[in-house]
């Protein structure tokens, strides 16, 4: 797999509190109620880890972003966040990435 391509919704529909969220807790999971956009920044993140872990890169797209001109290219950390052991260490790639989705959402 040369990259893996994921396009975010982050539409205003996406604050809708009609969502699920599956936490951690002890040796289970329990079900947490969270908006649309809570879901798609989980989804997200958890692949993140799991490419990360098998080395393949990727790139999470925003559907509607706020900065980027009409007719203008996509951005790095602006549009989108490309996730890939080339950039540092996991941990630091995932808190790059949920920083991105914490500005965007």
């Amino acid at each position: 797999i040369g990259v893996r391509i994921y396009l975010l919704d982050n539409s205003g529909s996406t604050a809708a509190m009609d969502g699920t969220v599956l936490q951690q807790s002890g040796n289970g999971f329990t079900r947490q109620t969270s908006s649309r956009w809570d879901e798609v920044c989980a989804m997200a993140l958890n692949h993140a880890k799991w490419n990360l872990a098998t080395g393949v890169p990727t790139e999470f797209i925003l559907l509607n972003s706020i900065s980027r001109p009409a007719d203008g290219p996509l951005q790095d950390g602006r549009d989108l966040m490309t996730v890939t052991r080339d950039k540092g260490p996991q941990e630091e790639q995932v808190a790059l990435l949920k920083n991105f989705l914490d500005r965007n959402g």
